[in-house]
């Protein structure tokens, strides 16, 4: 008795298993695959694109696939519905591509992970999930300083110094220095030290482009101004009138009444003879 309740069971469950198998087959999923760019910029669009592969099993059936992509908290879709639903899959071996658009904020390094699944398995779920890593980095930072930051003259040498400049990529370093002065006259170096002597008195656009080791480039600008050495009423001309502005704050310091930092020429904090002496030197030139 017991013998006959035990195989009738085990031939209702084959059956039923059957059954199952027949109506609720499933599309096994054996392989997901996630192609993306990398290293990247910030800002830049990255395709990224999921390679979805199902099995062949003789109970396997028609059924709906999707495919999901993860993205890491610093990224945005751009393009690309997520999750992406591919739609009927199998029976037997099937392929499918996955298409998303995504930019990054920030710089870093990501883990992209896409998890496939067929969401009409009700009674086996299926799902795989895999990954990438990307790299993302930004553009350099370009600065400079230059000295004297005031009071420049013609023929004075000016130091320019872009050592605050820097790649913001890992591992990367600044590989080329490209100055344009504002005077006609542009230089390449590959250090961040130069120096530069204006001709002319004028107001001058200084621009800095820095280029790192993966080819990216920023550029910044600075305006200095370059006037004729001892023509302290910017007339152009040194005369009578810068003399008398000399000889006016004669024997001041900062601090006292007549005091006028255009007088100190030498930047002494005492206005002297040295002080006259390079103005009346250069008594008469021009602009």
């Amino acid at each position: 008795m017991i013998k006959s309740v035990f195989v009738c069971l085990s031939f209702s469950l084959i059956i039923s298993l059957f059954f199952i198998n027949q109506v609720y087959g499933y599309a096994r999923i054996t392989s997901v695959t996630v192609y993306a760019a990398s290293p990247v910029r910030v800002g830049e669009e990255v395709p990224v694109q999921a390679h979805i592969h199902t099995g062949n099993n003789i109970v396997e059936y028609t059924h709906d696939v999707e495919a999901l992509l993860i993205l890491p908290p610093s990224a945005n879709l751009t393009s690309g519905s997520n999750p992406f639903f591919i739609g009927e899959m199998g029976p037997g071996p099937g392929d499918a591509w996955c298409n998303w658009i995504i930019v990054f904020e920030q710089p870093g390094t990501y883990a992209l992970a896409v998890n496939a699944s067929c969401i009409d398995s009700i009674y086996i779920p299926r799902w795989m999930t895999n990954s990438t890593t990307i790299e993302v980095y930004d553009y350099p930072h370009a600065e400079f300083e230059y000295a004297p930051s005031t009071e420049i003259y013609v023929n004075q040498t000016v130091t320019f110094n872009a050592t605050k400049s820097h790649s913001r990529a890992s591992g990367g370093e600044i590989v080329f220095y490209q100055w344009n002065f504002g005077d006609e006259i542009n230089i390449t170096a590959n250090t961040p030290v130069t120096k530069h002597t204006y001709e002319t008195t004028g107001n001058f656009q200084v621009s800095l482009k820095i280029t790192d080791n993966r080819a990216l480039s920023s550029t910044t600008t600075a305006n200095i101004t370059v006037n004729l050495l001892g023509d302290l009423t910017s007339d152009g001309t040194v005369n009578i009138q810068d003399i008398y502005i000399v000889a006016y704050s004669y024997g001041s310091s900062p601090g006292n009444e007549t005091w006028n930092t255009k007088a100190d020429t030498n930047h002494d904090d005492i206005i002297d003879i040295k002080d006259l002496n390079l103005v009346a030197r250069q008594f008469g030139k021009k602009a």
